[in-house]
């Protein structure tokens, strides 16, 4: 959809075009909707919807008088809520049929978070879903280097053209890779997830890597909020009461709901902490009376000489975990497919590799 901003409407660009609508200034470049202020309400074009950004004064009086057809909103909210609803039909029922979005996180790095990530993308799309994985990792990029790509260009110029950062590495799996270059200029969190949004009209599945700490990155706090699933990959090295304390707090400031985290150990040595303590230990930070509180969704054993020689080849350890780690994902995303599930859950498998 094409939306006309003119005056102070133009507070409402990033958080139209992180919606996938594309913004215009001129009133003769036939928009589906404009949106204006007060003063520049009349310059609006007629025959197409109108929402005026009222200031709730005498001086809205004038505008209406002006522009008797037009929808006036109280705040920005109401406008952007207003523009959706005058979006064509087949827009808003793509954007209700968007298809699922998942992150991994960590609060350091070290811990697997990219290895979660592609494995879980690299089992994705052998079942048979149309995969794209994204590498938000802005600092330290390195999904392209797993699959021992040399892009030309990454994700700084998916801003402009997403279609033209793709790149297919096998049947139903594309990467968009990490920036290849030294940006410039940081992009904003309506950016990033309006690029999000574009991937989810055109996959099954989108899987994002992020950086360490991303609660200090402002840029990913939307994404965060916006995801259908949040991989929160731990190791056992990391379970103090100091460390622990800051899982909670930092996935709820940006907007994560508990029911939505699935807690991933890596690494695991059925020597050392348990299961159930690292669950606690993850919740700690949770308000009393929280539910469903995270748990443990996949535990993968320690074999750290075996992974980084499947990594030099570019393979994953461990498939029949990840996939009955994302058996959920293949039944929210809605797409028949060869899925290769085993019965046996978690725990049972990891009955098996203490005694092998």
């Amino acid at each position: 959809m094409r939306v006309l901003l003119l005056g102070d409407a133009r507070v409402l660009s990033s958080l139209i075009t992180s919606k996938g609508h594309k913004i215009t200034l001129d009133p003769g470049d036939s928009p589906d909707v404009a949106v204006s202020d007060i003063v520049t309400c009349e310059f609006a074009p007629t025959g197409v919807p109108l929402i005026v950004l009222g200031t709730g004064t005498i001086a809205d009086w004038t505008a209406r008088q002006k522009r008797p057809d037009a929808k006036f909103a109280k705040t920005v909210a109401e406008a952007l809520s207003m523009v959706e609803e005058n979006a064509p039909k087949q827009e808003r029922q793509a954007e209700s049929n968007k298809k699922p979005f998942l992150v991994t996180y960590a609060n350091k790095g070290g811990v697997g978070k990219t290895t979660t990530a592609v494995s879980i993308a690299v089992v994705l799309a052998g079942s048979g879903l149309k995969t794209v994985i994204c590498d938000f990792n802005v600092a330290a990029p390195d999904i392209a280097t797993f699959f021992r790509l040399k892009p030309s260009y990454g994700i700084e110029k998916a801003f402009e053209d997403v279609d033209s950062v793709l790149i297919k590495v096998s049947d139903n799996l594309w990467v968009l890779p990490g920036p290849t270059e030294v940006m410039t200029k940081q992009f904003t969190g309506d950016e990033l997830l309006g690029i999000v949004k574009k991937l989810q009209r055109k996959f099954d599945v989108v899987v994002g890597d992020t950086p360490p700490e991303p609660w200090t990155k402002e840029y990913m706090h939307k994404v965060f909020s916006h995801a259908n699933l949040v991989y929160a990959v731990v190791d056992q090295s990391s379970f103090s009461i100091q460390e622990t304390g800051v899982f909670a707090p930092t996935l709820l400031a940006m907007g994560v709901k508990p029911s939505n985290i699935r807690i991933v150990v890596n690494k695991y040595n059925p020597k050392l902490v348990g299961l159930k303590e690292i669950e606690k230990a993850f919740c700690a930070g949770f308000k009393k009376g929280t539910t469903p509180l995270p748990k443990v969704a996949a535990v993968i054993p320690e074999n750290w000489e075996q992974h980084v020689k499947a990594g030099y080849k570019g393979n994953i350890l461990h498939e029949e975990e990840w996939t009955k780690l994302v058996k959920e994902v293949v039944e929210m995303a809605g797409v028949k497919c060869e899925t290769k599930l085993v019965a046996n859950s978690w725990k049972r498998g990891l009955l098996a590799w203490l005694t092998t």
